[in-house]
């Protein structure tokens, strides 16, 4: 096997100034294990792009995700079903984590578009931290029955998390003033649900405690190889973290990362695991 290397991916070039083409890409993918050996690290470090909607429709994707070879699937890879975009961000990103733990191979998956827009809250509160809020009860399990579930079927893993269920309002936070934090967690079984600052940014910005993170704790291959799918919305997006006793988490404008009230209506793109 020739060792890889730049000169490798290169050398189908036509010259120093042709930028280096899909196909010659997808060549040096194909005639080296070196870069694309059977596992999800291997997938995880490569941003693709590609149409993959005919691996649905054949029904091979399943084969490939739950054989965890991941064959000719890459970061950024995307199926296009009732009119949304819906994109890889990674592989296996929660396999063996959660209580009791997810052990089978999956790909994660983000909608480039937004799926609906929701408050998080009626009132400007984070009082009974995300658990207690409208967006967990109500808008995520509406989008799982009439977006995802459609689409997706029987393919949607379960995965457990714990989530807020309490805030101190008094407490301090990333804004350095004692206007609240999480404080508290629960354990409970998601089929889909907003990201959080870390598996967004790869850190918390304004997540006001621990709590808002939990095991959710790395950020999705996606936004770290190909930054620019972290806004894909022109609105504000939501995450699940609380920022405050009002204010929970959100992309902001330019991919920023920000915070709103809870009681405004802000676009939802949430995640969700496929095997």
């Amino acid at each position: 096997m020739e060792e890889f290397n730049n000169d490798f991916l290169f050398k189908n070039k036509p010259d120093e100034t042709t930028p280096l083409s899909a196909e010659n890409l997808n060549t040096a993918l194909k005639n080296t294990r070196a870069i694309c050996s059977n596992t999800a690290g291997a997938h995880n470090g490569i941003f693709r792009g590609k149409d993959i909607t005919n691996y649905f429709d054949d029904d091979s994707l399943w084969e490939r995700i739950s054989s965890g070879k991941f064959t000719d699937l890459f970061v950024g890879d995307y199926i296009v079903k009732n009119g949304i975009t819906w994109r890889i961000a990674g592989f296996d990103i929660y396999l063996n984590k959660g209580e009791p733990a997810l052990t089978k191979h999956h790909a994660v998956i983000v909608p480039d578009e937004s799926l609906t827009t929701s408050k998080m809250n009626d009132d400007s509160t984070t009082e009974g931290g995300y658990k207690s809020s409208y967006m967990y009860n109500t808008t995520i399990p509406d989008i799982l029955t009439n977006n995802i579930t459609p689409v997706f079927s029987n393919h949607i893993l379960q995965f457990h998390v714990r989530v807020t269920n309490s805030i101190n309002k008094t407490g301090y936070n990333r804004f350095g003033t004692a206007t609240g934090c999480s404080n508290t967690i629960e354990a409970v079984t998601r089929s889909t649900d907003l990201m959080n600052e870390v598996q967004v940014f790869g850190t918390i910005v304004y997540s006001s405690s621990g709590a808002d993170v939990d095991a959710d704790n790395v950020q999705f291959p996606l936004f770290r190889l190909a930054p620019e799918f972290i806004m894909t919305t022109k609105n504000y997006c939501w995450l699940k973290s609380i920022a405050s006793n009002d204010r929970f988490c959100v992309i902001g404008s330019g991919g920023r990362a920000s915070t709103y009230l809870a009681s405004v209506s802000y676009d939802v793109r949430p995640y969700f695991y496929i095997d």
